[in-house]
C-alpha cells in the first residue's frame, strides 16, 4: 500500500499513485489493452549491492519496457555446450583457450540471434535496456542531370550515380511469392519505394512523384566491425 500523500503522476491514473487503490480501475470502450492506462514505457535497469541484501550476492533488475506485441519480440531461451566454440569466440576479451570450456545460459533473446540478450549463466547476470540515440538519418535524393532516369539515377557531388537494385521475394503462405525490387544508394536503402511515403510532396526536379529518400542507419552500414554480441 502507497501513502495517501502521494500525488498522481502526470499522465498516470489515480490507482497507480494510491488515491484510487481500494477500487480496481475500468477498462475504457476501445482502446487496446496496452493503451489502458496512458503510455508507461520507462525502460531501467538497477543492481544492489550484496553489502545490502541477506544473502551477501548483489541483486540485478532489468526491465525493458515494451508495448504487447504478438508474436512477442522476445523468446526464451536456454543455450548448454560441452565447448563454448564460437559462442566464446564472439568475445574477444576472453582467450581462446575460453572456447574449450562449457556454456549455460538462460534468458531472453530476439528470434535468430545466436546469444542471450539479457539473462544469466552459473556466476553472473546481465541486463540491458535501450535509450534515444541518433543512429539514422533521411537522405533527400537530388533529380540526376542530363534528363537521366531519376529511377535509375541519382545525382551526387555533380555527377549521376546509378542505384545498385536487388530483388527480394517473400514466401506467402497459401498464396503466390511476392518480389519487389530494392534500389540503394551510397547512404542506404531507397524506403520511398513500393508504396511507402505515398502522400510525401514532389520534389525539385521530380514532378509528379514523391522525394526518393535513402535511409542511412547504423546497423545497415557495411563495413562496420559490430562488436555488439560481444557483451554478451
Amino acid at each position: 500500500r502507497v501513502p495517501e500523500s502521494w500525488v498522481s503522476p502526470v499522465g498516470l491514473p489515480g490507482w497507480i499513485s494510491g488515491s484510487a487503490r481500494d477500487r480496481p480501475p475500468a477498462p475504457r470502450p476501445g482502446v487496446r489493452p496496452d493503451r489502458q492506462f496512458g503510455n508507461l514505457g520507462a525502460s531501467n535497469n538497477w543492481v544492489v549491492s550484496g553489502n545490502r541484501t541477506t544473502t551477501g550476492k548483489p541483486l540485478l533488475c532489468n526491465d525493458p519496457h515494451l508495448t504487447l506485441m504478438a508474436p512477442s519480440i522476445w523468446l526464451a531461451v536456454s543455450i548448454k555446450t560441452a565447448r563454448g566454440g564460437e559462442i566464446v569466440r564472439l568475445n574477444p576479451t576472453l582467450p581462446d583457450s575460453a572456447a574449450d570450456l562449457p556454456v549455460a545460459q538462460v534468458g531472453a533473446t530476439f528470434v535468430g540471434l545466436p546469444g542471450v540478450v539479457i539473462g544469466r549463466n552459473s556466476r553472473i547476470a546481465w541486463g540491458v535496456t535501450n535509450t534515444g540515440a541518433d543512429v539514422q538519418d533521411l537522405y533527400v535524393m537530388q533529380a540526376p542531370a542530363n534528363g537521366s532516369s531519376a529511377a535509375e539515377f541519382y545525382a551526387f557531388e555533380g555527377s549521376n550515380v546509378a542505384y545498385e537494385r536487388r530483388t527480394e521475394t517473400f514466401k506467402v503462405a497459401g498464396s503466390a511469392d511476392v518480389s519487389i525490387t530494392v534500389r540503394r544508394s551510397r547512404f542506404g536503402p531507397v524506403v520511398t519505394d513500393n508504396g511507402l511515403f505515398s502522400d510525401l510532396q514532389p520534389a525539385e526536379g521530380q514532378s509528379g512523384a514523391h522525394a526518393d529518400m535513402s535511409l542511412r542507419w547504423i546497423s545497415l552500414e557495411r563495413n562496420v566491425n559490430d562488436t555488439t554480441l560481444a557483451a554478451f
